[in-house]
């Protein structure tokens, strides 16, 4: 069993390299970015990575790339069922009413109008938080 870790020098990566080093685990330093990541994954039966949700391009790739290696039975970390809600605040939100966990009192709109309205109408203050960081501000390529 080798273990493929992403290859970055932030995150838990280099963690988990170390975790590894110490316990003569065998791995493998992947690029999760590069074109031919299934061809690195050759003889590996894992996939760990710690993508980031201040990084754009960690919020472009990471899910669909986990996810389409789960499909092919590949393990990875996180895995779609600890990830999907990663950095979301609106997918929290139903999750959390789903499973009746507690939450502050949460609003979610999709129409401007109804938010709009609802801003007339309710007390404040209010704290506001947005589905993800990058949603609605501008985001550099690779930062």
């Amino acid at each position: 069993m080798t273990l493929a870790i992403h290859n970055s020098n932030s995150g838990f990566h280099p963690r988990w390299v170390a975790f590894c080093e110490a316990n003569t685990i065998p791995f493998k330093r992947v690029n999760c970015y590069a074109s031919d990541l299934i061809q690195q994954l050759a003889g590996c039966s894992a996939l760990m990575w710690h993508h980031h949700q201040g990084s754009p391009r960690d919020l472009i790739a990471a899910k669909p790339i986990l996810f389409a290696l789960e499909q092919a039975g590949i393990k990875v970390f996180p895995d779609f069922n600890t990830n999907w809600h990663f950095d979301d605040k609106v997918g929290q939100k139903y999750l959390l009413e789903a499973i009746g966990a507690p939450l502050a009192p949460t609003w979610v709109f999709y129409d401007k109008q109804q938010a709009l309205d609802w801003a007339k109408t309710t007390d404040f203050p209010k704290v506001f938080k947005l589905r993800g960081w990058c949603w609605f501000t501008e985001c550099k390529a690779g930062a």
